[in-house]
């Protein structure tokens, strides 16, 4: 069974919601206190070669009268107490981090724009992984992107193994896999996911993606009320508490973005330098160099968006499961940020690059959908893929990402019955054909 939190059975309006602990090896008794709900202070205070019940009488009265639960522990036992308050603050996972969340969205903008201006193409994972899937497109640039978002993922778990999130044993496999499924088949017919029409598509600000990202979003919070999304993954019915952004959090936050923007540029700058020396000419360029390129961008720009996943908090079921949960306390709005962040970039520099440029530094043409329809398809799957993420709490790009990072039976699961939705939806789609559609303006 999991360890329950810390709470004074006495106390009802108590929320562990942040648990500090000062623990020195010198000492013969510690403290530490369950903060309530606000900002109270950290009164812990350490005991140094004396006994326990001295010198702290005045700072747990100081810090009850601030709505403080002060919890007395030996320094035998403090290990445990440290234990435990982790695995619970694991398990509750529920922190409104916007400043964390917007550095994320900021990068994702940015790849955005950059894979724009220099392969062509839009950024979208499910495309990336639909054109294998249904059409076996072995094509270069699909493994370099999918790559790249593994190559990401793995490093910031790497850098900061807190990133990584194991839902609860409670958590039914049957519930992810069924809504994997659902995610898979909804993108497919939609024709994309949370990157592709939810960033790439309302960044070029087409109507199509528009009621897309509509549909998803309250078929998603429909079905994590309806079905209690946050209570199976074990998030308390609490208020999400503020968490600032740490100093670690910030640079690799800051890390990311840098390392996105430099290579892009280098590749900018590389193509820019070649086609300088060799001249406008088409036909003196080498097909292979400029491949080779766009090959490289495509693994630069998985690469800075896994690592955006993973800053954001984007791959945590739970903190998903908190934002489409907006009936109950526990409702969390960090993930607006992300979604904010990318477009507060995105948007401009998508417009200006195709209005600016004919064609993309490494190609002979953008290749941006020109579909304007809202169609049954187009519908259907953004019920499909909303209900499926508020189901299982996760997308195409995290569950990607959460694979290689912990390759649990869940998450390998997940992605098995995320890559058999978008195949059956190659049979779905011949039956929601239908002449009749809402041409957009």
């Amino acid at each position: 069974m999991p360890p329950q939190p810390l709470r004074n059975p006495s106390t009802a309006g108590y929320s562990p919601v942040l648990v500090k602990v000062k623990v020195a090896s010198h000492a013969l008794a510690s403290s530490c206190f369950i903060r309530r709900q606000g900002r109270a202070k950290d009164y812990s205070r350490l005991h140094k070669q004396q006994p326990a019940a001295s010198p702290l009488k005045g700072t747990h009265a100081r810090a009850r009268r601030r709505g403080a639960l002060v919890i007395r522990v030996s320094a035998a036992s403090a290990t445990n107490v440290v234990a435990t308050v982790a695995q619970n603050a694991g398990a509750m996972g529920n922190y409104f981090t916007p400043e964390t969340c917007l550095l994320g969205g900021i990068t994702m903008g940015v790849v955005t724009a950059g894979k724009l201006l220099l392969t062509g193409r839009v950024l979208g994972i499910s495309g990336a992984l639909k054109g294998l899937v249904q059409d076996f497109d072995l094509s270069p640039w699909r493994f370099s992107f999918l790559g790249g978002l593994a190559a990401g993922g793995l490093f910031m778990a790497g850098s900061m193994p807190g990133l990584v999130e194991t839902l609860p044993a409670s958590f039914p496999v049957t519930r992810a896999v069924i809504g994997a499924a659902m995610v898979g088949a909804g993108a497919s017919l939609g024709n994309g996911c949370t990157s592709g029409h939810g960033i790439s598509g309302n960044a070029r600000l087409s109507l199509r993606s528009m009621a897309y990202t509509c549909v998803f979003m309250a078929a998603g919070i429909v079905t994590a009320y309806l079905t209690g999304t946050t209570a199976a993954m074990g998030i308390p019915n609490v208020p999400a508490a503020y968490v600032p952004i740490t100093p670690a959090e910030l640079a690799a936050g800051l890390t990311a973005l840098a390392i996105t923007g430099s290579s892009l540029l280098a590749a900018l700058l590389t193509v820019f330098v070649y086609k300088s020396v060799v001249g406008p000419d088409e036909s003196m360029q080498s097909p292979q160099l400029l491949g080779a390129v766009s090959n490289a961008v495509e693994f630069v720009a998985g690469g800075a968006f896994g690592m955006a996943l993973m800053t954001s908090g984007m791959v945590r079921p739970t903190k998903v499961a908190a934002f489409l949960n907006m009936v109950d306390a526990s409702r969390n709005f960090s993930l607006i940020f992300v979604m904010g962040g990318a477009l507060l970039v995105a948007t401009p520099l998508v417009n200006l690059i195709l209005r600016k440029y004919q064609k993309p530094s490494t190609s002979t043409c953008f290749q941006v959908p020109t579909n304007k329809v809202i169609d049954k398809e187009l519908l259907v799957g953004g019920v499909l893929f909303g209900a499926g993420w508020g189901y299982a709490g996760a997308c195409p790009g995290p569950m990607l990402v959460n694979l290689v990072v912990n390759p649990t039976t869940l998450n390998i699961a997940t992605v098995v019955a995320l890559v058999f939705g978008m195949y059956l939806a190659k049979y779905i789609k011949p039956m929601l054909a239908s002449p009749k559609a809402v041409k957009a303006s």
